[in-house]
């Protein structure tokens, strides 16, 4: 199974194209970056606050197919401090990636999602609305995959919660929450169908 990571998910990783990522190797092409008052800008990574790192993990790399390439203690009092929590804390990252992405020499290639677990029972915890309409500032991650049936019959044998799937045309579309309530959006275009997918 491949699966294809829209352009801003690269962006997010450090990437400057859009790659397909398969058996068959990663094809890339060029995109520019965006030139700020700053200078320029490149998102490197999208990274998310895990409630429980096991269940994540279970999710993104059993029924998701991505590969954990990282495990990390990131614990230091002043990430702590700037993530809102005790200067105590333990803070664990995982890093997981689609089939062709890796870690070379602490540089990020290919398209990523960082989980990062906080030990601090003080810690606030975001509400989400699960299965649910969505709601203001919500985020969504959104993933093309070339088998989406498959993708489906996996999340379904995991107990995911699915809250949409849509077929019309060439195009279907799976909306699935993940453990910590971030809805994510799994959508397959058929081949010669034009592809209008965010």
């Amino acid at each position: 199974m491949r699966i294809l990571v829209p352009v801003f998910l690269l962006a997010l990783a450090g990437c400057t194209g859009a790659a397909e990522f398969g058996s068959s190797g990663a094809s890339s092409r060029p995109a520019q970056a965006d030139a700020g008052p700053a200078g320029t800008i490149v998102l490197r990574r999208v990274m998310q606050i895990s409630r429980d790192l096991d269940a994540s993990i279970a999710f993104y790399r059993d029924a998701l197919g991505l590969t954990v390439l990282e495990r990390r203690d990131l614990s230091s009092p002043e990430l702590a401090r700037g993530l809102g929590a005790d200067p105590a804390a333990k803070i664990t990252s995982v890093v997981l990636g689609t089939a062709h992405a890796r870690i070379d020499g602490g540089e990020l290639h290919g398209a990523v999602l960082t989980l990062v677990k906080i030990d601090d029972p003080k810690l606030g915890r975001m509400t989400h609305p699960r299965g649910g309409k969505g709601a203001m500032g919500e985020s969504v991650l959104s993933f093309r995959v070339t088998d989406l049936a498959a993708v489906e019959s996996k999340l379904r044998a995991a107990k995911a919660t699915i809250t949409a799937v849509r077929r019309e045309g060439g195009q279907q579309q799976l909306t699935v929450m993940d453990p910590d309530g971030t809805r994510i959006l799994l959508y397959a275009v058929a081949q010669g169908a034009e592809d209008k997918a965010s």
